[in-house]
């Protein structure tokens, strides 16, 4: 999926979420009606400035109009090494940088590249699940909520393991 279509996503649903039309939208921010659903349906690409004004008359953040949820900003606003972890991971994988059978991939699943981390499994273990998502995600009853399941229960493993380490080697892991 593009950003213009993670980001025209977010905005819909942000938008709905305010019990608002895309006319309502539009009149709120002065955008034209039709560039408003040229955002949405992910044909056009707003800008920073615009990203602005629009998040601003819906009362969100940039960050959950690029990300979807707040929680979902990768580097900014997570607020434990876990969850940066995992939605660094999983935008990787979005981008097609890791996943999708690419050779880095099978290195990390023939264990021929280690990140070196307590917690390489549960990465393998998220690369390989966000595979089996791809390619199974219709036979899923409720998609997004087993891929918001499955970030969150990697987020906490690896916390759960940086905790652990944190009580053997305080001063390399607190």
């Amino acid at each position: 999926m593009s950003d213009a279509n993670l980001i025209g996503n977010n905005i819909r649903s942000a938008r709905k979420n305010k019990n608002w039309a895309q006319t309502d939208l539009a009149r709120a921010t002065g955008i034209a009606n039709t560039v408003i659903s040229a955002y949405e349906r992910g044909k056009k690409a707003p800008g920073l400035e615009t990203l602005a004004i629009i998040a601003s008359a819906l009362e969100v953040s940039l960050d959950q109009l690029y990300y979807g949820d707040e929680n979902e900003a990768f580097i900014n606003k997570a607020t434990d090494v876990g969850t940066k972890v995992v939605n660094s991971i999983y935008m990787l994988w979005i981008l097609g940088v890791i996943g999708h059978g690419n050779k880095l991939t099978r290195m990390v699943n023939e264990n021929k590249m280690v990140f070196n981390t307590p917690y390489d499994a549960t990465i393998k273990r998220l690369i390989n699940a966000l595979e089996e998502y791809a390619s199974r995600k219709e036979t899923f009853a409720d998609p997004d909520v087993y891929l918001d399941q499955l970030k969150k229960s990697c987020a906490k493993e690896i916390n759960n393991s940086l905790d652990l380490l944190s009580k053997i080697a305080p001063k390399n892991f607190g």
